[in-house]
Parts: structure tokens; C-alpha cells; sequence
């Protein structure tokens, strides 16, 4: 299960603990970040590796494209965003909707 940005902040939060102090511990350090040896001898267990990358692993950016809505005569047509179902009241260079704020991307051909 990917951690939530909730447990990142959490994870933050102890580090920022640990930069206060003087000289920081390896075995806190790696109790902070949530990384331990387990089973291995010269290295890292690869769970707490793996849970470590998906700590600093942003979440995905939310996309959108620009749908024109069914005609409708004497409607104007403007597009509407696939995410929110806003119109968009797009300006050349707008690279996000500026109705929800996901990043605005081509349609796929």
C-alpha cells in the first residue's frame, strides 16, 4: 500500500526532530525513515528500501483534456474539462484547468 501524504508528513516531521539535534544516531536515523537492516548483514532489507522510494515518490499529477460538449444550436461551444466538467476558458499558453488545477494535456491519438 502506497503511503499517504499523511505518513510523509509524519516521516518529515521526525527528521526535521532528529536535524535538531546535535548529532543524529544511524539507528534513529533509520527508524525515522522507516529503513533497517533486518536479515542482512552489510545492507538494507529491501521492504524498508522499497517502503523508503515510495515515501519520496510524488503522487501522480491529475490530467485533464479539453472536451467540446454535444452541439447545441445557438450554444456557444467552449470545452469543458474531462475531470471537473467545467468550462474552460482556455488562453493559448494555460497549461492547467483553471477551474480544478489539474495539468491540461493533449488528447491521446
Amino acid at each position: 500500500m502506497k503511503p499517504t501524504d499523511e505518513e510523509r508528513r509524519e516521516v518529515a516531521a521526525r527528521l526535521r526532530v532528529l536535524a535538531s539535534h546535535r548529532e543524529v544516531d544511524k539507528e534513529m536515523f533509520h527508524d525515522a525513515i522507516g529503513v533497517w537492516s533486518g536479515g542482512c548483514i552489510d545492507g538494507y532489507d529491501p521492504v524498508g528500501v522499497m517502503h523508503l522510494a515510495d515515501l519520496v515518490e510524488p503522487a501522480p499529477e491529475r490530467t485533464c483534456m479539453p472536451i467540446m460538449p454535444p452541439y447545441e444550436p445557438g450554444v456557444e461551444e467552449i470545452p469543458v474539462c474531462s475531470e471537473c466538467g467545467r468550462q474552460m476558458f482556455l488562453e493559448d499558453d494555460d497549461a492547467y484547468c483553471p477551474r480544478c488545477g489539474a495539468k491540461v494535456i493533449e488528447e491521446e491519438s
